[in-house]
């Protein structure tokens, strides 16, 4: 049970400016993923569609058809995912997002670089992303100041939150916008942003 001092840092962070629901994504089709995405819509205010977990994606018709704001990321299996092709092949369907528009789309530290040298004129948000598979980042302020300097417009640490209590105190400490659970227990993203989404 969490301790009574946290409940407050827990409301307070709740509240904070309006908290936004999202959903993350990896079904096997185009079609099923809409599909979701219609059901869930009064429910969420953006999906994360990880490109990495479908079969098949038409990148275009997600983000025509979709009833909410998308994060598209296609995520290596150096960071946690599931493409295993080259760099090249795996940011192809990242750069079409841009060029169609996309509300966000998510980038892996080592390569945002890369990625905004490519990237054409467009109204998309940036997302640069970093995980720690195995605790919480050490040096979380220098690792989003490193972070923040990469050219992104959003920065976003994954941390694995051994107990409850990281996870309020980073939700006090760093007035978070966004945080995501997973399914694993405490697991947390933590997302600092440097601009409002």
């Amino acid at each position: 049970m969490i301790a009574n001092k946290h409940i407050s840092k827990i409301k307070a962070a709740r509240d904070y400016n309006h908290p936004k629901l999202a959903v993350s994504l990896g079904l096997p089709t185009t079609e099923e993923t809409l599909d979701t995405l219609h059901r869930v819509a009064t429910q969420v205010s953006l999906a994360e569609i990880r490109l990495d977990l479908m079969a098949e994606f038409d990148v275009e018709r997600l983000i025509a058809a979709s009833p909410c704001q998308l994060i598209l990321t296609h995520r290596p299996i150096r960071e946690g995912g599931k493409f295993a092709g080259s760099e090249t092949e795996r940011l192809q369907p990242l750069l079409k997002a841009i060029e169609l528009g996309a509300a966000h789309v998510d980038i892996e530290w080592d390569t945002v670089a890369s990625l905004l040298a490519q990237k054409p004129a467009s109204p998309s948000q940036i997302m640069v992303s970093h995980h720690t598979f195995d605790g919480m980042p050490s040096d979380l302020t220098g690792l989003h100041r490193k972070l923040s300097q990469s050219g992104a417009d959003i920065v976003k640490v994954v941390g694995f939150a051994k107990q409850a209590a990281d996870t309020v105190e980073m939700i006090h400490r760093w007035r978070l916008r966004i945080i995501c659970p997973s399914n694993e227990r405490f697991r947390i993203r933590l997302l600092l942003v440097r601009s409002i989404l």
